[in-house]
C-alpha cells in the first residue's frame, strides 16, 4: 500500500500490527493523521448542502461543501485526493479502524469527504464522484451483501455514528467467494450467473444495482439456496465507530446485519469515486436479450408471489432472505 505522491502523505494508510486479530487492519498513516489534525479547525467550520449531481433520482445526490478553501486546506485536499486516485486496492479489501480521533470526528470526516468528492473530479478523468447521503430508517432488517454498482466504482465507507450496542455487523463477500457460492447453487441458471459476473466486473454507463440484486435475492427458484451458500462464506465483523473499508465495488460485496433500533442518517459516511485502477475497467452493456431475460424472471416471481399471497421474508439468523423490505 505504498503511495509516493508528494512530501506530505507518502502513505495514506498503514497496517496495524495485531497478531490477535483474524483480519489485517489498517489506519491513517502518521503523515496522514498529522495532516488531518492540521485541517481540523477549518473542516469544523464547513457547511454542506445536498445537490443533484447526476440524473439518477435515487443515487444522484451528493453533499457539496459551501466554502472557499484556504491555500493550506486546498493543498491538503489535493494531496489526499491524489493518494486515493493512485491507490490500488486491486482485489483485496482494505479494512480500516480508528479513522476518527481526538478532534477529528464525524463532522470533520463529513466535511473532508465533501471536499474530496469535488476534488476527485478535477483533471483526473473521473466520470463522477460523490459523498452520498444515507437515508434514515425507523426500523431495520439489515441489508444483504451487494454491490452498489454506481457508475464510479471505488467505495470508501466509514461508520461515524452508532447508538450503544446497536448491532449492525459489517458483512463482506469477495467476488471470488460469490462465484463459488453461485457454482454450488444447482438451481441457478448459468445465464443468470454470467450476467451477474459481467456486471460486477465491468464498468457501466448506468447504475446496475437493481439488475444484480434482483437476480440474486428476488428469485423463488434459487435465491434461498444462493443465500445459504453465501452465508457460509461471509466475513462478519462487529461494528464500532471509526471503522470502515475501502474496496473496488463489484470485486467485493458489502452489507450489514440488522440494527437494533432506528438507522441514523449519520451512521455511515460514503465516498464514491473512480481512480486510476477502475478507470481502466472496460465498459459493458447488457444485450436486449439479457434485459428481456431479467424482465421475464421478475414478472414470473411477481406472479407467483401474488398468487400465493406470501408474506415478505425478513432478516433471519444473520442471513437476508429474498423479498425483504429493503429500500
Amino acid at each position: 500500500m505504498n503511495i509516493s505522491r508528494g512530501n506530505l502523505v507518502k502513505q495514506l494508510f498503514c497496517t496495524i500490527n495485531d497478531s490477535s486479530s483474524e483480519y489485517v487492519w489498517n489506519t491513517w498513516s502518521d503523515e496522514a493523521k498529522s495532516m488531518l489534525k492540521n485541517m481540523t479547525n477549518e473542516l469544523s467550520g464547513i457547511v454542506t448542502k445536498v445537490e443533484q449531481i447526476e440524473p439518477s433520482e435515487q443515487y444522484g445526490l451528493s453533499y457539496i461543501a459551501n466554502t472557499i478553501m484556504t491555500p493550506n486546506l486546498n493543498s491538503s485536499i489535493k494531496e489526499i485526493a491524489n493518494c486515493l486516485y493512485m491507490f490500488k486496492p486491486s482485489e483485496e479489501i482494505v479494512l480500516l479502524q480508528d479513522l476518527l480521533f481526538d478532534d477529528f470526528g464525524a463532522s470533520e470526516l463529513h466535511a473532508l469527504f465533501s471536499l474530496l468528492s469535488a476534488e476527485l473530479c478535477k483533471d483526473r478523468s473521473c466520470t463522477i464522484s460523490f459523498h452520498s447521503p444515507i437515508e434514515s430508517e425507523t426500523a431495520d432488517q439489515g441489508f444483504p451483501v451487494h454491490a452498489d454498482l454506481f457508475c464510479s466504482r471505488v467505495l470508501f465507507n466509514v461508520i461515524s455514528f452508532m447508538d450503544d450496542n446497536d448491532g449492525g455487523d459489517i458483512l463482506l463477500l469477495s467476488n471470488q467467494q460469490l462465484q463459488k457460492a453461485m457454482k454450488d447453487c444447482e438451481d441457478m441458471p448459468a445465464r443468470a450467473k454470467n450476467i451477474i459476473i459481467k456486471l460486477l466486473t465491468n464498468r457501466s454507463h448506468k447504475d446496475k444495482f437493481n439488475e444484480v440484486f434482483d437476480l440474486m435475492y428476488r428469485q423463488d427458484s434459487w435465491s434461498y439456496e444462493l443465500i445459504q451458500k453465501i452465508d457460509e462464506r461471509l466475513m462478519r465483523i462487529p461494528t464500532k465507530v471509526g471503522m470502515g473499508y475501502l474496496i473496488i465495488d463489484g470485486l467485493w460485496l458489502h452489507g450489514r446485519s440488522a440494527i437494533r433500533g432506528p438507522v441514523h442518517s449519520k451512521r455511515l459516511q460514503r465516498l464514491v469515486f473512480d481512480n486510476k485502477t477502475t478507470l481502466s475497467f472496460p465498459y459493458v452493456n447488457l444485450s436486449a436479450a439479457d434485459n428481456e431475460y431479467i424482465d421475464e424472471l421478475l414478472k414470473k416471481t411477481h406472479r407467483l408471489n401474488k398468487k400465493s399471497k406470501s408474506k415478505s421474508l425478513s432478516f433471519k439468523a444473520k442471513s437476508i432472505l429474498p423479498n425483504s423490505n429493503i429500500n
